[in-house]
């Protein structure tokens, strides 16, 4: 007689629920990363601007100069996003981003400082300097988050497509891994 092996079938983790989570909790993440990003972004520039003008006045070269600072800080911030993702390694690059990030937490609140403006000449420089020690540090760490934000999901999403074919399951037919 002839026995026959009736093996029961595989039963494979639905990795398509689990990833489209995955996937829904990462874009909501990130929606919420730069939805705030972007906030306080332009919520700085009228705050700040809010404080300097009782002091300063609204003459022409004080919004001037204050579109100056905010335009060349956010450039500086996205110069940095862009070298260090290129320069650092993923390591230094976490933890270095890590301490620029506590550092706005020296400047908070933020004030305009005890310094008077020169009374006799332009406040121009007076200006730059102020919003260099005051708004400075926090404006450029915000400027950061757009930039780190999308190179972080670019390498995450990397990082997925390479462990997911190690992390399911070796019973999983292909097709229903990438389904």
């Amino acid at each position: 007689m002839h026995q026959q092996i009736v093996t029961a079938p595989a039963v494979a983790v639905c990795p398509t629920s689990v990833r489209s989570r995955a996937v829904g909790l990462t874009i909501a993440l990130f929606a919420v990363t730069m939805f705030t990003g972007a906030g306080l972004l332009f919520l700085v520039q009228p705050m700040f601007a809010k404080l300097a003008l009782p002091r300063l006045g609204g003459s022409p070269a004080v919004w001037n100069t204050c579109v100056l600072f905010f335009q060349a800080t956010l450039l500086l911030g996205y110069l940095y996003a862009h070298f260090s993702t290129r320069w650092l390694g993923v390591r230094r690059q976490a933890y270095f981003h890590l301490l620029l990030l506590l550092s706005p937490l020296v400047a908070l609140p933020l004030t305009m400082g005890d310094g008077q403006p020169p009374a006799t000449s332009s406040p121009v420089w007076w200006l730059l300097v102020t919003m260099t020690y005051t708004v400075g540090l926090p404006f450029f760490v915000v400027s950061t988050t757009a930039p780190h934000a999308t190179a972080c999901s670019s390498c995450g999403t990397s990082c997925g497509r390479l462990i997911t074919p190690k992390v399911m399951p070796p019973a999983a037919s292909a097709l229903t891994q990438w389904a």
